[in-house]
């Protein structure tokens, strides 16, 4: 997952399954203005969806790189 740039202001960003409530917890951190890579691993619900949150809006990049049986 990557956080682009497009953001006015500091925030984060937070990927975990699908259905449940959200963690209180951040995959990346960011800058207003800057652009941040990051790897996450992301367990998926039964139907192999993931939720994306973002304290702030911004452009965001996700790619899936694989997956665990």
């Amino acid at each position: 997952m990557t956080a682009a740039g497009g953001s006015s202001a500091d925030g984060f960003v937070t990927a975990y399954p699908a259905g449940v409530p959200q963690p209180p917890t951040s995959n990346v951190n960011f800058r207003a203005g800057q652009i941040v890579p990051n790897a996450v691993v992301v367990a998926p619900d039964p139907a192999g969806h993931v939720a994306i949150s973002a304290s702030t809006p911004v452009h965001l990049v996700v790619d899936t790189f694989g997956s665990f049986l």
